[in-house]
C-alpha cells in the first residue's frame, strides 16, 4: 500500500509506514501508515507530531475494535483531522473525518467496489478494492 501512495502523492507528502507519531509524553503510537506533511530532514531528527500528519491509515485484521475504540479516539484527541481504518475482515475502509472539538464528525463505511477520497491530500482517491487486495 505504502508504495501505491507514494505514487499518488509524489513529493508533496511524506507516507510513513510502521513509524512512532509523537502525541504526548507517554504516547507514542506506530500507525501502520501515516500521510505527513513535508519535512526538511524527513524526520529524521524528531518524530512527526499530530501537527505534522494528514492522514493515518490502520490496517486491521484482528485490531479493528481496538483501533476503533483506543487509536481512534486517541488521534482525535490529539487533533488528527483523519483517519482511515482498513478493516480487512469486512472488506471495507472505515474513514473517519470532520474533526470538532476532538471528536469526527463524519464517520462513513466505503465497500470493496469504491473508492476513498481524503479530505487531508489534496487529489487522493484510492480504490478500496486495491488495498484489500
Amino acid at each position: 500500500m505504502s508504495r501505491s501512495l507514494n505514487r499518488k502523492v509524489g513529493d508533496a507528502t511524506i507516507v510513513s509506514t510502521q513509524n512512532p507519531v509523537r502525541i504526548n509524553d507517554f504516547s507514542e503510537p506506530h500507525p501502520d501508515v501515516a500521510l505527513l506533511r513535508p519535512h526538511a530532514d524527513f524526520y529524521r531528527t524528531a518524530h512527526p507530531t499530530p501537527a505534522d500528519v494528514l492522514l493515518i491509515i490502520e490496517v486491521s485484521d484482528t485490531t479493528v475494535e481496538y483501533d476503533r475504540q483506543v487509536k481512534v479516539p486517541l488521534y482525535a484527541g490529539a487533533g488528527i483531522e483523519e483517519v482511515w481504518i482498513v478493516n480487512l475482515p469486512e472488506e471495507k475502509i472505515e474513514v473517519y473525518a470532520g474533526l470538532v472539538g476532538g471528536v469526527y464528525q463524519s464517520i462513513s463505511c466505503v465497500g470493496r467496489d469504491a473508492e476513498v477520497r481524503a479530505q487531508t491530500v489534496a487529489g487522493l482517491v484510492v480504490s478500496v478494492a486495491e488495498v484489500l487486495g
